[in-house]
């Protein structure tokens, strides 16, 4: 149902679908509170962000979880530094080394440079509630289960589930609206971590940018992440060149050549 530009996903489940960076926000509510999953790209868009929560609801923002440290999903948290922040472990270290970088890239780069301003004004706020492997979070009540489950889009991926529902946010490990972000990622664990992600999910599951998916996709996902891992091998142990593994790629050459780069490069 939409409701003012709400979706709800299940009881007091929502996901908002923004046009810039076809991002999704979620909001996942209890009679006591509300739990905010990622804060948008600038301060200006997550102050869009609570204005449209208002719409939606008088409650209180009781947290907020990032579900990954890029930018379009965690520029916004000094809007929300009130409430405690949740991510992994990795991520204030991850956001340090990165977050700077990228907001400088961004300011001389189209079309993000129209945005400069508003990019130079965020106080880039690292999550203030740490995850390891699993917590529990109480929204008045109500259990939100935050899982890592192994390195993949970054090293610092959650998902954020809802058991009473059977509802999941996934943020980037699933890209509904293109292909797999590879920039910072783990071409290699990527695939495990998504069989993980399949024994979970099982109900509506909201990705990090395009429209709500099921396990199938999921699944989908998960073969071109394994297919685009075993021509990383291939190319490692010889038996294909680059160019040749990326046009058997199920995804584009560019981002095979920044999986075949990032599986050289990490730890």
């Amino acid at each position: 149902m939409d409701v003012k530009g709400w979706y709800e996903v299940a009881d007091q489940v929502w996901f908002r679908r923004y046009d810039y960076g076809d991002e999704n926000v979620g909001l996942i509510g209890s009679d006591a509170g509300l739990l905010v999953v990622d804060t948008r790209a600038t301060e200006i868009h997550a102050e869009e962000l609570v204005a449209d929560i208002r719409h939606l609801s008088n409650k209180p923002i009781v947290g907020v979880v990032n579900t990954h440290g890029h930018w379009d999903h965690v520029f916004g948290n000094a809007v929300f530094d009130d409430v405690p922040i949740w991510g992994h472990r990795s991520c204030p270290g991850f956001m340090a080394a990165t977050a700077e970088v990228m907001r400088q890239r961004l300011m001389t780069t189209d079309p993000f440079k129209a945005m400069a301003a508003a990019l130079g004004a965020v106080r880039i706020t690292p999550p203030t509630r740490l995850v390891d492997t699993e917590e529990v979070v109480s929204v008045g009540g109500r259990d939100v289960r935050l899982h890592h489950l192994g390195r993949g889009h970054t090293g610092g991926d959650l998902i954020v589930e809802i058991p009473d529902c059977s509802v999941a946010f996934v943020g980037d490990l699933v890209k509904e609206n293109g292909p797999p972000g590879y920039r910072d990622s783990y071409p290699m664990e990527w695939p495990q971590t998504m069989q993980r992600v399949i024994g979970l999910v099982d109900g509506p599951i909201v990705p990090g940018h395009g429209d709500v998916i099921d396990r199938s996709f999921v699944e989908s996902f998960t073969d071109r992440l394994g297919a685009v891992a075993q021509l990383v091998l291939a190319v490692i142990s010889g038996a294909l060149s680059p160019d040749q593994a990326a046009a058997q790629s199920p995804v584009h050459p560019r981002a095979f050549h920044q999986a075949l780069d990032r599986a050289a490069a990490a730890d």
